[in-house]
């Protein structure tokens, strides 16, 4: 038997903790620092070719540079919730892993509005006398939907924190 944090596991018990974490971290890895962190890679290859300077700006301009790093704690704190439920500490990692997913909603929404300045050679002939472009979507509002997990599960950790102090 092993204890951890106020929990007594088996080996066997504490082995499987250890596969389904790093099997979660594994899908937290895909989904949340290989995909952004190569997004213009990928564009590319789906649509079957090289794609354009210009459009390799505006798709890179998609993604905050702080994204995959952020997706990097979030793999690690999807591990830690993995490997500590039903113990003393797994109150504490919850409410760090909704803390870094509600950062990273943020980075991926941009604050709420996404705003893109299209480059001229994606314009074909241009724009008159100089002008320039750029597209800007207002999402606060599904931001906002996106961060209603993240705001259940810190109150879950709390709960979590206050019911492991009254043991």
């Amino acid at each position: 038997m092993v204890k951890m944090l106020g929990l007594e596991l088996t080996g066997a018990s504490l082995a499987l903790r250890l596969i389904l974490g790093a099997l979660l971290s594994a899908g937290g890895f895909l989904i949340f620092y290989y995909l952004p962190a190569n997004f213009v890679e990928l564009a590319s290859s789906a649509i079957g070719g090289e794609v354009p300077p210009a459009a390799s700006g505006l798709l890179s301009s998609l993604i905050d540079p702080a994204l995959p790093l952020v997706g990097l704690a979030l793999v690690a704190a999807i591990f830690l919730c993995a490997v500590f439920r039903g113990t003393k500490a797994y109150g504490p990692v919850t409410i760090a892993l909704s803390l870094v997913y509600a950062l990273y909603v943020v980075l991926l929404f941009h604050g709420g509005a996404i705003s893109i300045s299209v480059p001229a050679d994606l314009l074909g002939g241009g724009l008159p006398f100089g002008a320039s472009l750029s597209v800007s979507v207002d999402m606060p509002v599904l931001m906002v939907l996106f961060l209603v997990p993240a705001l259940l599960g810190i109150v879950k950790g709390f709960l979590l924190i206050l019911m492991t102090r009254r043991r």
